[in-house]
């Protein structure tokens, strides 16, 4: 079973928008998944859910059993935990207490493909909890100057939580968010980024596109919304290529498509051009 977190240091890059995306696209090609809405905002619940109790709040506080906190969604195959403000409670926790969430899912009894996580912005207890149980960190961005800067933030959190918490996490890929393709900052930006990572798959670009913005007041993922749009078709390459890799590791293999390895965390954080042998 595959644990992938989307994650940013700031809201407002197409965090959310990857996490309902990616997962949708993942249930719609057969996958059984289930989206964590860490984020108190709750923004994925309401896209394709409901903010109803109980959610994972009341899970982390022990109120209910993990089982009792997934709920359907609008789509078939994927369920979700929903989030709500009372997440910030939960929030505030001490270090013994972060791997509630790991130890959580992995008492699920229904068993689950992949697992995404829609991890709240910045460097908080919650997105430990979310990096402590997944496997893979997507780092979504927009194409600016100061990407590089947002993309290394999440990964210097990661590598304490890799070394503290949790060995298996890996920063597995980076996804552009709302890229106009004509504007040379975005190529800029693309191309620094994949120099700087070269032991990752290209970045990842999603098209800026109104579709996905009209998507959630819809309450339906782009792939039933609007199904011919960019956003579709740019998160249908991102769900190919997860699928592909998840193929792949099945087979054995620990190669991506582009013959390089997906599974390896940058060995010096301030240093992430060296590739890990």
């Amino acid at each position: 079973m595959r644990r992938i977190a989307i994650a940013s240091e700031k809201g407002g890059v197409g965090k959310t928008t990857t996490a309902v995306s990616l997962a949708a696209g993942l249930a719609l090609q057969g996958q059984r998944v289930l989206l964590v809405d860490v984020d108190p905002q709750g923004s994925a619940t309401r896209w394709i859910g409901n903010i109803v109790r109980p959610d994972l709040s009341d899970a982390l506080q022990g109120r209910h059993e993990w089982n009792r906190v997934i709920h359907p969604s609008v789509v078939p195959n994927l369920d979700l935990i929903p989030a709500s403000p009372h997440l910030e409670d939960a929030g505030r926790t001490s270090t013994p207490q972060l791997e509630r969430l790991r130890r959580g899912l992995e008492a699920l009894t229904t068993p689950y493909d992949t697992i995404v996580f829609d991890c709240p912005p910045g460097s908080g207890a919650l997105l430990t909890m979310a990096l402590t149980a997944a496997h893979e960190i997507f780092v979504t961005s927009e194409p600016t100057p100061l990407a590089l800067a947002g993309i290394r933030g999440i990964i210097r959190v990661g590598g304490r939580i890799r070394a503290d918490l949790n060995c298996d996490l890996h920063l597995a890929r980076i996804v552009f968010c709302r890229v106009q393709s004509r504007r040379k900052l975005s190529q800029m930006a693309f191309d620094t980024t994949n120099a700087s990572f070269p032991h990752l798959p290209p970045a990842h670009i999603i098209r800026e596109n109104v579709r996905l913005a009209e998507a959630p007041k819809a309450k339906q993922p782009i792939q039933l919304f609007a199904p011919k749009s960019h956003g579709a078709q740019d998160y249908g390459q991102l769900v190919r290529a997860v699928l592909r890799e998840g193929q792949m590791r099945e087979a054995g293999s620990r190669t991506d498509t582009d013959g390089t390895s997906a599974a390896a965390y940058p060995p010096a954080i301030g240093a992430p051009t060296r590739p890990v042998a």
